[in-house]
């Protein structure tokens, strides 16, 4: 018995001969990947509306099932390959991708706070003026006469992103992902008090939409 163990732990690790394939058989597996991928967006796209839908996530899933495709054709059913790859793959670390106002919590907490990357006067011109010079806004991003007074006020030694939470407030009984913001005293939206620490969300509905 002992034999039989040994020898097909043998035949499993050992490196084996490289399988033969040409650019045909990659383009072939990268086509069907591609097509199966197709039908999953077109499903997601139907299902989800609104805030919701995310291109981003289209295009993160065309590039990870094409990818998976070349990988497994390189793995093949070689178990020393997919160990290799696992371990090759193991020094990544995935974060989950600032896309709710709050995440920008973690920008300060992770990259300002935690790593020095950023300073805080960096870091906020990121999230205002750089931001709104890209989207092509004049008038919001910076505290200026004649500009839109649109104020976060915070504790930079506390500013944080809470943990994520489901939220069943989408049409339809539709889920999304939100979380808590913590280090932020306040919220002025055009020079009105929207909200505040200690009193939550008030009446005020200053905003308006931003167009370029």
């Amino acid at each position: 018995m002992n034999g039989e163990t040994n020898y097909f732990l043998d035949k499993l690790l050992q490196p084996s001969q490289t399988e033969l394939f040409g650019p045909a058989d990659l383009l072939l597996a990268m086509s069907v990947a591609a097509l199966l991928c197709f039908v999953l967006a077109n499903i997601y796209r139907q299902t989800h509306r609104g805030t919701s839908y995310s291109q981003s996530f289209i295009v993160t899933l065309f590039m990870m099932s094409v990818a998976t495709a070349v990988v497994m054709m390189i793995i093949g059913s070689n178990i020393a390959r997919a160990f290799s790859l696992v371990g090759a793959l193991s020094i990544i670390r995935f974060r989950t991708a600032v896309k709710d106002s709050r995440d920008t919590g973690y920008l300060f907490s992770r990259f300002v706070r935690g790593g020095g990357y950023l300073n805080v006067e960096h870091a906020v011109r990121k999230i205002t003026a750089d931001t709104a010079q890209i989207w092509g806004l004049p008038d919001r991003g910076l505290l200026r006469a004649g500009m839109a007074a649109d104020v976060v006020v915070f504790d930079p030694d506390t500013i944080a992103r809470g943990a994520e939470l489901p939220a069943r407030d989408m049409p339809e009984g539709g889920m999304r992902y939100v979380r808590d913001a913590s280090g932020v005293d306040a919220v002025i939206v055009n020079g009105e008090l929207t909200w505040s620490q200690k009193a939550g969300y008030t009446d005020a509905r200053p905003g308006v939409v931003a167009t370029a």
